[in-house]
């Protein structure tokens, strides 16, 4: 597998300076099975073994993953096996990868990015059903917990993403009150647009980005399939309360050879961010 060298430098960073209680977490829309993607040569069975690889190289503990069916899921499993996942809705797609031997689960759930949060739906404008996965997470060693929700939001409806903003911050200190949380995912929406300058005003929610002592985000998040080309649109994102230290913020434009020509193992580049709870 060949890693562009920025990205090499950076993981090594994050593998050289963690401690106890850092942990990384990540966010990555892995894209669904597509017929046009296999005859263009990105076959999820070729990118499977890709993603996985890079998922060990940067040595996640927990990462959001976006939509991934439940056979993807089952198939990414495979190769993470010191990962559990958590995936309760079948239409979802958003599963969770935690580290087994590191975290331990105090509670779980999931809820629809509707007006009817409780009850199968489609919100305001969207196209697609959308959820909203969750997990309370507590690490084995220190047992400081907290919570990771991971989310893709609907890539049509305009107000659709500006309604799951508002419940974004509605509905998250509903839930967990003081207590730390992330909200990661494919928001479809970028920093300068409506539904994020809403979260970045609240004086509640934080961008990771915006607080990480070392950045590195050379491009966009969304690449097109396409590794010759800069990604524009950092449509992804790493959302949390404020409190806790982040240590490194990452959009990681890994690429592979499949013995043809260089490639990216989605459409999407993963995010990456290290953190201290305190």
């Amino acid at each position: 597998m060949l890693i562009k060298d920025a990205f090499l430098v950076v993981l090594l960073f994050s593998v050289n300076l963690s401690f106890a209680e850092d942990f990384r977490i990540g966010s990555w829309n892995v894209r669904c099975v597509e017929k046009s993607d296999s005859l263009a040569g990105d076959a999820w069975s070729k990118r499977v073994p890709e993603i996985s690889k890079i998922i060990h190289f940067i040595d996640f503990d927990v990462v959001g993953i976006q939509e991934a069916d439940s056979l993807q899921t089952a198939d990414l499993s495979r190769f993470l096996n010191e990962f559990s996942f958590y995936s309760p809705d079948s239409e979802s797609g958003n599963p969770i990868f935690f580290k087994k031997d590191v975290f331990d689960v105090l509670d779980s759930g999931f809820f629809w990015i509707s007006e009817t949060e409780g009850i199968r739906s489609r919100g305001w404008d969207a196209r697609d059903y959308r959820t909203c996965v969750w997990l309370k997470l507590a690490r084995k060693d220190s047992k400081k917990t907290f919570y990771f929700f991971n989310t893709h939001w609907d890539h049509k409806g305009a107000e659709a993403r500006y309604q799951s903003a508002l419940q974004l911050l509605k509905k998250i200190p509903e839930m967990v009150g003081d207590e730390p949380w992330f909200y990661v995912g494919d928001l479809n929406s970028q920093r300068h647009q409506k539904p994020l300058k809403t979260i970045e005003k609240s004086g509640f929610a934080f961008f990771a980005k915006d607080f990480a002592k070392y950045v590195y985000a050379p491009e966009g998040s969304f690449n097109h399939y396409k590794p010759e080309k800069i990604g524009k649109h950092t449509i992804d994102h790493v959302i949390y309360n404020g409190s806790m230290s982040i240590l490194r913020y990452g959009v990681l434009n890994a690429t592979y050879w499949d013995g043809e020509e260089m490639r990216v193992p989605s459409d999407h580049h993963p995010l990456f961010v290290l953190v201290d709870l305190k």
